[in-house]
């Protein structure tokens, strides 16, 4: 029986000067949801760095708060960790413009120009047209086969270079890039596979 007693006393005095759970560090990691959102989301030259005079402090005053309350250190590693998830997912998350699935088009045949006016039908997204640094005549008159089914924008513009014996790459804008879903694409350069 002692040595029962022994154990059970120990684990009630080792429990004893464990920490209790705090509801704080759940509302301080929702908090840092929130902040890897924002960071995750907010365009870099659009909103973030400009916006830098508002949140920066705003931070700082909140981290003060907390530190006041709750102490600094667990709940500093907590929305640090937090953060940097959540910014983290949002770099590898299949958001892009290149990894967005482009839908089935409903044809199984047409010329460029077709193509084009499909794409944009289906996707929502009339900019950036896919030929447009196609000559014109180029684009009124080839005609490629349309994938079956959907696939990502990455692998529809490459089964289509390859009809074309050209290789597609989009051109981005350096304004209002961000991590979750990267640069706003500008136009897509098909370069000539035959051609170095």
């Amino acid at each position: 029986m002692g040595v029962a007693d022994y154990l059970l006393g120990s684990k009630l005095l080792v429990a004893s000067k464990l920490p209790r759970k705090d509801p704080a560090i759940l509302r301080q990691a929702l908090g840092a949801i929130a902040w890897g959102i924002f960071f995750s989301v907010a365009p870099y030259d659009g909103w973030l760095l400009p916006a830098a005079i508002v949140w920066i402090p705003l931070l700082v005053w909140r981290e003060r708060q907390r530190a006041k309350r709750h102490g600094f250190f667990p709940g500093a590693v907590v929305r640090a960790l937090v953060v940097a998830f959540v910014v983290g997912a949002a770099a590898v998350a299949p958001l892009e413009y290149l990894d967005r699935r482009v839908p089935v088009l409903g044809a199984s045949r047409a010329t460029l120009r077709e193509v084009d006016s499909l794409h944009a039908l289906q996707t929502g997204r009339p900019y950036p047209r896919l030929f447009a640094t196609l000559e014109d005549s180029v684009v009124a008159t080839t005609t490629v086969r349309l994938p079956s089914e959907s696939m990502r924008r990455r692998e529809f513009l490459s089964f289509l270079g390859a009809q074309l014996g050209r290789r597609p790459r989009v051109a981005y804008e350096g304004g209002f890039t961000s991590v979750a879903f990267g640069a706003h694409p500008l136009w897509i350069l098909w370069r000539d596979t035959s051609r170095r």
